[in-house]
């Protein structure tokens, strides 16, 4: 695994603000005028080898996609009909409760080399399931679970700086969800659903010394509720709309400072996202997904006006490509990215250069970067007899909003598990 050039990503580019600080000499002092981005602790951390792109990606190719195609005709027929979509393809049945199937799956959690691994070293994830209706809950894969598309099922896809399969929800995904499905129409499908994340940050990774950081920053906590709607239009055509509402209790759109002044009231932001699958025949998939968010912070000394952020992302999907149990992926992803709307950054600093006075500064700014764009090829191999998995990606990334930098980066991944 290499990765040429890397970065650290975020969702929006602090390099044109700056704060003061102030040194006494004697009866008077001077100013220094420091980037407001050195504050700044975000969601990715960049490394020689791409760090955390290598598990997160591969660890659950087969699981996540292997299964889709061999629903779709089954018996059961809720792939086919939409109802449970993301929730079943990795599953399998675990028994009967209250007339209801219960289907079951663990696997290895992701690894993000910006926080720390927490205790629970397993994604659980567990879908009752009848004709009509379903009820899931689980704890770590909460975005893809709850989005529910069939084209977008890797924790990649929901990455804030990676994929454009709805950021929000990716944002809160990684401790316990809980979510519904319900068919009240021929075709039509309702939903709801709740995902929160409190995650411990590897300060040492961002250069941070952990004594001057308070829980503020040693923490990211998020909650998002998101309620959606699915229609099966015919022919393999199912299309997808949904609202969701993230609350992010001392950051901005995955970003936080050490200052916890700068964000003290956190922010919410509201998107909307709308998307299709597209069936073809019984071995292609074609999914496309976009989704526009407003953010609002207005508490701390960062606050936002009409902040406006996209991301979106197309996916197409092969199974059987070299023989039966093989699945090929290509997709093609713009992550969140601002487009509209401007911050504003107040701090103390001197405002009468003639006279020393000292007040409060207010700098505000267009955050607009330049478009981000990634694609991604995937290839995933089960063995014969459940005897193990072989996997393999390739990525090439052009990130419109690293601090400091324009960066093309290409990664890529083999991985290969052998069971004994």
């Amino acid at each position: 695994m290499a990765q040429v050039r890397s970065g650290s990503q975020s969702s929006w580019d602090a390099s044109g603000l700056w704060f003061n600080a102030f040194e006494n000499i004697g009866l008077t002092f001077r100013d220094f005028q420091i980037p407001l981005s050195s504050k700044l602790v975000g969601q990715n951390v960049a490394t020689a080898a791409g760090g955390q792109a290598y598990q997160s990606y591969l660890a659950m190719a087969l699981r996540s996609q292997a299964g889709h195609f061999a629903g779709v005709g089954a018996d059961d027929g809720l792939v086919r009909d939409g109802l449970v979509s993301g929730f079943a393809r990795s599953t399998v049945p675990a028994g009967q409760f209250a007339g209801m199937q219960l289907r079951v799956s663990v696997t290895p959690a992701a690894i993000n080399n910006a926080f720390q691994m927490r205790s629970a070293r397993y994604a659980t994830d567990a879908i009752l399931v009848s004709d009509k209706a379903s009820f899931a809950f689980g704890y770590g894969n909460g975005a893809q679970a709850l989005d529910g598309s069939a084209g977008f099922a890797f924790g990649s896809d929901y990455d804030l700086g990676r994929g454009g399969a709805n950021p929000l929800l990716g944002l809160a995904s990684g401790g316990g969800y809980l979510g519904g499905r319900m068919i009240v129409a021929d075709g039509l499908t309702i939903g709801f659903g709740t995902s929160d994340r409190l995650s411990h940050r590897n300060l040492a990774a961002f250069g941070v010394d952990r004594a001057y950081a308070g829980d503020w920053v040693n923490r990211y906590a998020a909650q998002a509720q998101t309620m959606s709607v699915a229609y099966r239009i015919g022919h393999g055509l199912t299309a997808r709309a949904n609202f969701t509402r993230l609350h992010e209790n001392a950051a901005l759109l995955g970003i936080q400072s050490v200052d916890q002044a700068d964000l003290a009231g956190g922010s919410v932001n509201d998107g909307m996202s709308a998307g299709f699958d597209l069936a073809i025949g019984r071995s292609w998939t074609l999914a496309g997904t976009g989704t526009i968010a407003r953010t609002r912070a207005d508490a701390g000394q960062i606050r936002t006006s009409g902040l406006t952020s996209a991301s979106a992302e197309l996916a197409v999907i092969k199974s059987r490509l070299l023989v039966k149990n093989d699945e090929f992926r290509f997709s093609l992803a713009s992550p969140l990215h601002t487009i509209g709307g401007h911050l504003t950054y107040s701090s103390v600093g001197v405002v009468d250069r003639m006279t020393g006075e000292i007040g409060v500064l207010d700098q505000s700014f267009a955050p607009k970067g330049r478009f981000p764009i990634a694609g991604q090829a995937m290839y995933g191999l089960a063995l014969p007899k459940g005897k193990g998995e072989f996997s393999f990606f390739g990525r090439v990334d052009r990130d419109a909003e690293l601090i400091g930098t324009d960066t093309i980066g290409y990664s890529g991944g083999v991985q290969l598990h052998l069971a004994f």
